[in-house]
Parts: C-alpha cells; sequence; structure tokens
C-alpha cells in the first residue's frame, strides 16, 4: 500500500519538482537579459529582489546585507519557489485533457 502511495503521488512530485527548478533557470535569464535591453525608464528591481528585499526588511536583517547577498538569496528563493509550484503541478494538472507540453507551458506562465 505504502509503495503504490509513493509511485503514485511522490514520485510525480519530486519529478516535478525538479522541473520546477530547471525550468525556473531560463525564465531568470529571460528576466536579466530583458533588464539589459529595456530602456532605463522601465527598469525596475525583479520580483525576485524586490519580494526579498521586502522579507529581509521585514526580519529586520536588510540592513546587514550587501547587495549581492540579497541577489543571492533572491536567486535561491526563486529556485525554491520554482521548485515548489513543480510540485503542485502534478497534482493540479492530472484532471487536465491537454497534450502534458501545453499543460506544462500554461502552468509555468501562470505561476
Amino acid at each position: 500500500m505504502l509503495r503504490t502511495i509513493e509511485t503514485s503521488l511522490w514520485q510525480p512530485m519530486r519529478s516535478g519538482a525538479l522541473a520546477g527548478m530547471i525550468a525556473t533557470l531560463p525564465m531568470t535569464v529571460f528576466m536579466l537579459l530583458m533588464g539589459r535591453v529595456l530602456p532605463k525608464w522601465q527598469h525596475y528591481e525583479l520580483p525576485p529582489e524586490a519580494l526579498t528585499d521586502e522579507q529581509a526588511e521585514r526580519a529586520g536583517v536588510k540592513e546587514h546585507m550587501e547587495k549581492p547577498e540579497r541577489v543571492t538569496v533572491a536567486l535561491i528563493a526563486h529556485v525554491g519557489y520554482g521548485a515548489a509550484m513543480g510540485t503542485a503541478y502534478p497534482l493540479s494538472a492530472k484532471n487536465v485533457s491537454f497534450p502534458s507540453i501545453f499543460k506544462g507551458i500554461v502552468f509555468g506562465l501562470g505561476v
């Protein structure tokens, strides 16, 4: 019984977490490249960095962190978010009858 649960639930969730982490990397590269291409007036803090800065400020540690440390924490948090959303994907996608590639793309863009 336990092996059935592990095969039917945990394996897809582990695979989803890995896929979410991997999918986060091209998204991160795209955001960084677009930041270089956009005009100066459209430059702003990327969402992972802005969220990390906000949380660091709430925790009272932002003033103790240099910019490279905050960027590193933002990257780790971003990849962690990708893994968490990848874990949720198998649970939400199994009842949708579209090809897997389309379900994955739509889910990834939605989160």
